[in-house]
This record gives structure tokens, sequence and C-alpha cells, in this order.
């Protein structure tokens, strides 16, 4: 890293963009998708809505047993996990709970070798954009 320089996350970052007179919209690598923004900042895309809010985004799903492990970011408490716009019971993970959600028996709903499609939704109504997962077989 350079002298002087400050790390920031992608959060961090957005966060202080109104007070050099930017919005997160104006950032160079935006784009529109659907009613929404996305946000290529070094590499980490970040999905907006329109105001500028950061949508739940699902990066990665794994099984162990009857579990389902979802990370991610902006993961809100209460926030619930859907299996093809099916409502699963979901706790926000006690270490990380705004990047890993946790179901403890949505994996029953997976067949092995199934591909579903995940979304997550925050109990504000912001829901993220579907991720195929596929459970190994």
């Amino acid at each position: 890293m350079l002298a002087n320089a400050v790390e920031l996350t992608l959060l961090e970052l957005l966060a202080k963009l109104p007070l050099l007179g930017l919005s997160p919209l104006q950032l160079p690598g935006t784009q529109e998708v659907v009613g929404r923004r996305v946000i290529n900042v070094a590499g980490r895309v970040l999905t907006v809505t329109q105001a500028g809010i950061p949508l739940p985004t699902i990066l990665n799903a794994l099984v162990s047993g009857k579990k389902l492990f979802v990370s991610g970011m902006n993961f809100g408490d209460r926030a619930t996990i859907y299996i093809n716009e099916e409502k699963q019971k979901a706790s926000n993970d006690d270490g990380s709970p705004s990047t890993i959600l946790i179901s403890k028996k949505a994996a029953k709903k997976i067949g092995r070798g199934q591909t579903v499609t995940l979304t997550v939704k925050n109990a504000d109504g912001l829901t993220s954009g579907p991720f195929s997962f596929r459970r190994p077989d």
C-alpha cells in the first residue's frame, strides 16, 4: 500500500461519497440493470437501488447436512432465504450477521445434483438478484 493511503472497504467508500459531492451512481463502471445499478469498484461488484442503497448480494452457498449456508453482503437482521421463490426459515450468523445466513432445514429441500435459484430478502423488502446453486451429487 502507498504511504499515506487509506484502505477502505467498498461500503466505507460508498458512505464517504456524499462528502465528495458524489453519488454512488456517478462512479465509473456503474451501469443500470433493470431498475438497479451495478457498481464495479476495484473488481468488487455491488448492486444498489436507484437511491444508492446497497442490495443484499449472494456470493456463495453450501450445504452441510440439513443446513444451507448462504454467504454474501448486505444481509439485514431477520433476512430470509428463498429457494425457487419458496420462503425458508433462516437466521443471521452470530459472528458475521451481515454476510452469512443459515437455514437449519432448507438443505432437505434441495436434492443431490439439483439446481435451484436462491434469493435473499431483507426485512425492509430489499431483495438480492437470483443466484443459481447446484447441490453436489
